[in-house]
């Protein structure tokens, strides 16, 4: 199992339901939108391990990784990619001593992205963005379009989809009870987990290998590697080759 819980989350589910029913037509483009102000600061922030390259740290992978899997699971895998990383507000305290230093990883990034089985999906992020403007995914294809929206990083458990078919005007959609029906008050991120962890269960039971699994981990690391791998340039990463 790979911690991708968003998967699970009503608004996400229901556009990969959407999408396998058909509603958009043939998927041409999707765009997304991240802007937070986590990193706007009037003093340096601290030093964190996110700041650290050796230790897996930038806004790509905490939190990019997730739309990326989110991408490859509505769209299937990627095929080719471009990217580029930033770092906007680099200034940071040692907190053991006093010190400023620069951070090592990005805080802004983006990415297009090349499906095989067709369409194409970019994406920009920031935590150096302000105000926070939260996120908005779009999805299109030649019959109609996708909207959904939520205010922070994270999908809400009471996210809904706004849609048009064949031109008509935009308008939500009611979201299906089944994709509702588990609430936990505590996060609103623990409704998806359990759901995750529901499928994990399920598979050990049955001794399958429930999506996303290991499989799905390694080629989300693919796409996060091949945009590193462009950043410098710009040129466009096949991701089959990103990682040799």
């Amino acid at each position: 199992m790979v911690g991708h819980e968003f998967r699970h989350t009503p608004q996400r589910a229901y556009i990969k339901e959407l999408l396998d029913d058909g509603y958009i037509g043939r998927f041409q483009m999707c765009t997304i939108e991240l802007f937070l102000d986590r990193y706007v600061t009037r003093e340096p922030r601290p030093l964190t391990w996110m700041a650290h390259e050796s230790e897996g740290g930038g806004l790509l992978g905490a939190l990019g990784s997730h739309y990326i899997d989110g991408l490859r699971h509505w769209f299937g895998d990627v095929s080719t990619v471009t990217g580029r990383l930033a770092n906007l507000r680099p200034d940071l305290v040692n907190p053991a001593t006093k010190a400023i230093v620069r951070g090592e990883t990005d805080d802004t990034f983006s990415f297009t992205l090349e499906f095989e089985n067709g369409g194409m999906a970019t994406m920009i992020a920031s935590f150096a963005a302000t105000p926070t403007r939260g996120a908005k995914i779009v999805v299109m294809g030649d019959r109609g379009t996708l909207i959904a929206e939520q205010p922070g990083p994270n999908p809400m458990e009471n996210g809904v989809v706004v849609a048009s078919r064949d031109g008509a005007p935009l308008q939500p959609l009611p979201t299906p009870a089944k994709h509702t029906s588990l609430t936990d008050d505590r996060d609103l991120r623990l409704a998806a987990f359990r759901l995750l962890v529901r499928d994990f269960t399920r598979g050990c039971e049955q001794r399958t290998s429930p999506s996303p699994n290991f499989t799905d981990g390694m080629r989300c690391q693919e796409v996060i590697d091949a945009v590193r791998a462009s950043s410098p340039s710009g040129r466009a990463v096949r991701v089959d080759a990103a990682t040799s």
